[in-house]
């Protein structure tokens, strides 16, 4: 189930990225797909590790941390407006 997950959630990434303006999109070193992949199997981690350690976090922090580890990937490759 977990593979069938990161796949859905890999798709939507990737159908996202693609309706960036290509204007805003920085020269690519990582191709988009496995971008997608990546940021995909983040949110799982982030989603399974806050599950294993009890949800002690709230869904806001457990959205922080996924964010702390999406950003950096997205702002490198999205150029800000």
């Amino acid at each position: 189930m977990h593979a069938c997950l990161q796949r859905v959630l890999a798709d939507h990434v990737a159908a996202q990225l693609r309706r960036v303006p290509r204007e805003r999109v920085a020269p690519a070193v990582v191709p988009d797909e496995l971008l997608a992949e990546h940021i995909a199997e983040a949110f799982l981690r982030v989603l399974t590790w806050w599950v294993q350690h009890g949800a002690t976090r709230s869904p806001h922090q457990a959205d922080a941390v996924f964010l702390a580890l999406a950003r950096p990937v997205l702002a490198a490759r999205l150029r800000t407006p």
